[in-house]
């Protein structure tokens, strides 16, 4: 995002997560989200994206660049995030040596910001000192590797606020997570204002008030004049970017689901625009079409690859 000495700047890029529901091979998906518009995607590093488990993910940055797509992220895997806060230390090693590898993968293939849980479930363990200092360690090899660590809000957002209020650095920061916020908010919003000045990743969906849907923007019971009021429009320079699913009586062609997403896209940062006073100059829209959708969640509660 631009400004210019009017203090218009143009309207965010779009990006969107490489898994949306549907269940083709990561380079078909990759090339829908190109052919809706998108201009950025990210990757799942776990083993239920099929590259991932069969050794092929070094593979996986040529297939985003080659059809023109900035490589925004990386998403670890989160099977083991709540062993930061153990207090056995072989148990806080076993995460620290997978984010660490995580790192490493972003460093050698040029990807700016791995993001990362710092817990999972509703119970789990509390903040500890020696959590805090796996993070720390992560933090530096961080720094030495020129990669940003975004912390994502999940049911616990106090875990969140305990690290970014005790670790300062240019490469930690904060992923927002609204269909989280919407479910655990403080209120729903307040976590992103607190840390709009670190907001390195948006996980923009929607849902039911009841359970993680991950729906499009404005398509469940979401707050998002709250979100709205809280976003950053100011000072936010990355790409609005969805981490969605569609409800399961909706879309039979991919391609369609992917339009909508702009759609609601443009749709919110307008909405944040209006309430904060900022403004925006036009966007173009593009259009295509496709495909079969599947949101069966896989081990880890994400949804299968």
């Amino acid at each position: 995002m631009k400004g210019n000495s009017a203090g218009i700047v143009r309207p965010y890029d779009h990006g969107i997560f490489s898994w949306f529901g549907y269940r083709f091979p990561l380079e078909e998906r990759m090339r829908m989200i190109k052919e809706a518009g998108y201009a950025a995607s990210s990757v799942w590093l776990g083993r239920t994206e099929r590259m991932v488990r069969e050794g092929e993910r070094n593979l996986i940055p040529s297939i985003v660049r080659s059809l023109g797509l900035d490589f925004e992220y990386i998403h670890a895997s989160y099977a083991n995030c709540n062993k930061i806060w153990s207090d056995s230390p072989d148990e806080r090693e076993i995460i620290r040596s997978d984010y660490l590898g995580d790192i490493a993968y972003c460093a050698e293939h040029r990807i700016p910001t791995l993001v990362v849980h710092i817990s999972k479930g509703l119970n789990p363990p509390g903040v500890k000192e020696s959590g805090l200092e796996v993070i720390a360690d992560l933090v530096r090899a961080s720094e030495d590797s020129g990669v940003v660590l975004a912390v994502e809000n999940t049911r616990q957002p106090g875990h969140v606020d305990y690290i970014l209020e005790n670790i300062k650095s240019d490469h930690l920061a904060f992923c927002y997570d609204s269909s989280h916020d919407f479910l655990v908010g403080q209120p729903a919003g307040a976590l992103l204002e607190r840390w709009a000045t670190r907001l390195r990743i948006t996980h923009l969906s929607d849902n039911d008030g009841l359970s993680d849907k991950h729906w499009l923007p404005g398509l469940g019971n979401g707050p998002w004049e709250r979100v709205a009021r809280a976003f950053p429009v100011e000072s936010f320079s990355g790409y609005l970017t969805l981490e969605v699913l569609p409800s399961s009586r909706e879309f039979a062609g991919g391609m369609e689901f992917l339009l909508l997403g702009r759609e609601r896209l443009r749709w919110f940062e307008a909405l944040a625009r209006k309430l904060r006073g900022a403004q925006a100059a036009p966007q173009s829209t593009e259009a295509a079409g496709h495909g079969a959708h599947d949101a069966m969640p896989d081990e880890e509660g994400h949804r299968s690859r």
